[in-house]
């Protein structure tokens, strides 16, 4: 591809791009908490139909915020969100847009959190843009939090750092659950390598059976007296055991659909240590401990029937949940092999060499790795944020580290510069 020459650009435009070489672009990563779900994700994905008041009214006044429930996100965010998100403003991150799911009720949909028996939860975050990440950090409200009140910082405590994880859609947390009893609120940062961060406010109740709690006083064994006679102590009639009241699966739905794939979800079983066993069309597909399912290997516009069983650590299953119906998306014609494209535009120009800029696009609502064709006018002598197959001709970028994918309106840069 020949570069469109725009010549008239002084040499001391290549001394100002110096500054812009170390500078990676926003990656269009997108995320919120989905075990506990956010106040977002509960009011888009659970009560879009109605059923709670403040999702309703939401739904009602700013149901594009709803559907663009993944961007509560701070651009030039640092580790200490408390310099630059107020007070009050938690759970916006301090963005208009948002602004709704700051305000302090006991109302909002919750979460019951029931540890393990180490006394740990897992919690589940989805990035519907994976990326990279610095830290997780899990805050949980302190013991006397009043829901009605604005969240500020100082009703915070840190209880979780995850430190770099592997990318992934799905990153879950085994977090340490602290000593508390009532309603209160998970609050959760989501950093990533570059000045950017994603945070989310779920509403929750604890049992009180986190980890710190006073312990039972044993009772003790009275002695019998010096006078008393003990005789044998005669057996009790055998009662037979009782029948556990079967365990039924509520809130199995249809989270997600592509041409090949089915995401399925539910809220989580009492039983403790549960696995929860997934069936398509009557037959059993899986099994998992997690509350979502993704079926995989499906075939495009076909109709599938769901059901999901508890397996208790006994043995044996519990009653089916109700089914869901899925339909797996229709077929379209064949993107082409790398649906992504550069436009190219020359940055300065001073006749025995130049420096160029690459934007990178995709039509694709789905992430794309890249990797474009370049026509080199002469041989490169410095890049930046792209990996560069070879310095003259015909050359290939692709993304480094912090910008491998693309999506529909999430461009990505690279840049070079070179000698004729």
């Amino acid at each position: 591809m020949n570069l469109r020459r725009m010549i008239s650009v002084a040499v001391a435009g290549v001394v100002a791009l110096a500054g812009l070489v170390a500078l990676p672009t926003s990656a269009s990563a997108h995320g919120t908490m989905q075990d506990p779900p956010s106040r977002l994700y509960e009011c888009r994905f659970n009560y879009e139909g109605g059923g709670n008041d403040l999702c309703d009214r939401a739904w009602r006044e700013n149901s594009q915020a709803l559907y663009d429930w993944n961007g509560v996100r701070v651009a030039g965010a640092t580790d200490r969100p408390q310099d630059f998100i107020p007070d009050g403003r938690l759970c916006s991150a301090n963005d208009d847009t948002y602004r709704f799911v700051d305000e302090p009720s006991a109302d909002w949909p919750a979460t019951e959190l029931t540890p393990d028996a180490a006394g740990n939860y897992r919690m589940t975050w989805y990035s519907s843009a994976p990326h990279e990440t610095d830290y997780y950090r899990v805050y949980v409200t302190k013991p006397g939090f009043d829901p009605t009140e604005p969240l500020a910082w100082s009703d915070l405590e840190l209880i979780h750092d995850s430190g770099k994880t592997p990318t992934g859609a799905y990153t879950d947390l085994d977090v340490t659950l602290p000593e508390r009893t009532g309603r209160h609120m998970v609050y959760v940062e989501w950093k990533l390598p570059w000045a950017e961060a994603f945070y989310s406010c779920s509403d929750v109740v604890f049992d009180g059976s986190g980890s710190g709690g006073a312990q039972p006083t044993p009772t003790p064994t009275p002695s019998p007296s010096p006078e008393t006679t003990v005789g044998p102590t005669p057996n009790p009639t055998a009662q037979p055991p009782s029948s556990p009241t079967p365990e039924v699966i509520d809130g199995l739905h249809v989270h997600d659909t592509t041409q090949g794939t089915v995401q399925l979800m539910w809220l989580a079983s009492d039983v403790a240590d549960a696995t929860y066993v997934v069936r398509r069309d009557g037959e059993i597909i899986g099994d998992t401990s997690a509350t979502r399912f993704l079926d995989e290997g499906l075939t495009p516009g076909t109709d599938y029937r769901y059901t999901v069983t508890v397996s208790t650590p006994a043995g044996g299953e519990q009653t089916e949940s109700d089914p869901v119906l899925a339909r797996t998306d229709d077929a379209e014609p064949d993107e082409p092999a790398n649906p992504a494209t550069v436009q190219e535009s020359i940055l300065s120009d001073w006749g025995t060499g130049y420096c160029a800029r690459g934007v990178v696009t995709t039509t694709s609502q789905q992430p794309v790795t890249w990797t474009v064709p370049l026509d080199v006018d002469g041989r490169i002598t410095s890049s930046w944020s792209g990996t560069f197959s070879g310095d003259h001709g015909s050359v290939t970028v692709a993304g480094t580290w912090y910008n491998t994918t693309v999506v529909a309106g999430g461009p990505a840069e690279f840049g070079y510069c070179a000698t004729r």
